[in-house]
C-alpha cells in the first residue's frame, strides 16, 4: 500500500487543500488549508483572472497585457518591455500604468511587477 500526499486548489483559488490518501484502503486524512498567494487562474481570452484569491474583470487592454505577460512567463522569458506590451494593445504613445489607472490599479506592483535587476522599462508577472 502506498500513502500519498495530494493537493487540490480551493474553489476560491486562494489556497491548496492538502491531505494524505491511501489508494489501497481508501484512507483520507483531514484536509489542511495551505495559503497559496501565487495561484493565478484565468478565463479564455484573459477577460477574467483570479489572483491571490481575488477575482478581477479585466478591460480589453488589460486582458491583452496580462495574456502576453503570461505567455512569456510560460516560455521562460518573463520580462517584456512596456512598449512591446502597448504595441500589442495598439496604443503606442502610452504606458502600461495608464491602462490600469481607473480599474484594477491594485494589480500593478502585485501581479504586474518590475523585477530588480531586469532591464529598465520591462514588466513581468509575479508568479
Amino acid at each position: 500500500r502506498t500513502i500519498q500526499q495530494r493537493h487540490e486548489i480551493a474553489v476560491d483559488g486562494s489556497a491548496y487543500h492538502s491531505y494524505w490518501f491511501c489508494e489501497g484502503c481508501g484512507y483520507r486524512s483531514d484536509a489542511i488549508k495551505t495559503h497559496a498567494p501565487g495561484i493565478f487562474l484565468h478565463s479564455e481570452g484573459y477577460r477574467w483572472i483570479c489572483w491571490r484569491g481575488t477575482p478581477y474583470d479585466l478591460t480589453p487592454n488589460q486582458s491583452v497585457i496580462v495574456e502576453l505577460l503570461h505567455e512569456r512567463y510560460r516560455v521562460g522569458a518573463p520580462d517584456v518591455h512596456q512598449w512591446d506590451l502597448m504595441k500589442k494593445v495598439g496604443v503606442q504613445n502610452s504606458r502600461v500604468r495608464d491602462s490600469f489607472r481607473k480599474v484594477n490599479h491594485e494589480l500593478l506592483d502585485t501581479l504586474i511587477i518590475h523585477k530588480a535587476g531586469a532591464p529598465r522599462g520591462t514588466l513581468r508577472l509575479a508568479l
